[in-house]
């Protein structure tokens, strides 16, 4: 305890950000701070998503609850001016112009089958609308016909799936990766077992060095199949290699950002709490 303590505070260095993924390396942290920050991404970050539907008319032969299911967990983009579903007090099932966007879907299949796809959803904010108008929902045969309601609020992911803004959020231990030279034959075998090619021996060379480090799984295979004992895997516990990709509903540093806020949310009212226990 007394050396977490001591600890520098902790830093973010972003690695890479391609698209909706996002990878950073958390320093100067714990396992427990590191998943905490994992957990809060993943449940306490309000994000919008399609919470109540009502069908108006479907003969096709699928069930209403499969259509709205699937509709349901369609990604829309998250609208933060909405308020969060537990704290509007319209008391409206549907909610109200202020916490609630209506989204509708007319499809029908006359002269030939029809492919649903949700970019078909119209919505009547532009703020709020599926991340992709490519995701299939329901394929009509002819004379079949799809109309439905749908009001999307804002909400936790902690309630339902469908409001968890990423699809990874993940961290491991920074590796660290030491080889004796002097020790090695040059035999090559830690770098034919290493799967994640972490390590390499360059042309011209006869010694292994390592090419990606953060490609490294510390499964310890090279150490094991070396017959000199010239390298050595392990891990630096206070830093942590995150990979946190989103489903577009919000830009990962967004989500990143926000989960964090969340954490010192809660442990000001913890602090709060512990104040008034005390006076008590």
């Amino acid at each position: 305890m007394d050396d977490e303590c001591k600890m520098a505070p902790p830093q973010i260095e972003i690695i890479s950000r391609e698209g909706n993924r996002l990878r950073f390396i958390l320093r100067n942290s714990s396992v427990a701070l590191a998943n905490a920050i994992r957990r809060a991404c993943i449940s306490e970050i309000y994000t919008t998503a399609i919470d109540l539907v009502a069908v108006v008319a479907n003969n096709t032969p699928f069930h209403d609850e499969f259509i709205v299911h699937r509709i349901a967990m369609i990604p829309l983009t998250t609208d933060k001016s909405l308020i969060p579903k537990d704290k509007c007090t319209c008391g409206s099932r549907t909610g109200c112009e202020k916490c609630a966007v209506t989204l509708t879907l007319r499809a029908e299949a006359r002269d030939q089958p029809v492919v649903v796809y949700s970019g078909d959803i119209q919505s009547e904010r532009d703020t709020v609308k599926p991340v992709s108008d490519k995701i299939p929902i329901i394929k009509l045969a002819r004379g079949q016909r799809l109309v439905i309601e749908a009001y999307a609020r804002n909400g936790l992911g902690k309630w339902h799936a469908k409001w968890q803004p990423t699809t990874v959020a993940a961290y491991k231990y920074l590796p660290i990766i030491k080889i004796y030279p002097d020790r090695c034959d040059g035999c090559g075998k830690c770098v034919s077992i290493c799967a994640p090619k972490a390590i390499h021996i360059p042309p011209g060379k006869g010694v292994p060095e390592v090419r990606d480090l953060l490609a490294c799984t510390t499964c310890r295979d090279c150490m094991r199949e070396c017959p000199m004992n010239a390298i050595e895997v392990s891990w630096d516990d206070t830093s942590f290699v995150f990979t946190l990709e989103t489903t577009g509903t919000l830009p990962p540093e967004e989500v990143l950002k926000d989960a964090i806020g969340a954490l010192i949310s809660k442990f000001e009212e913890f602090r709060k709490e512990l104040e008034e226990l005390e006076v008590k």
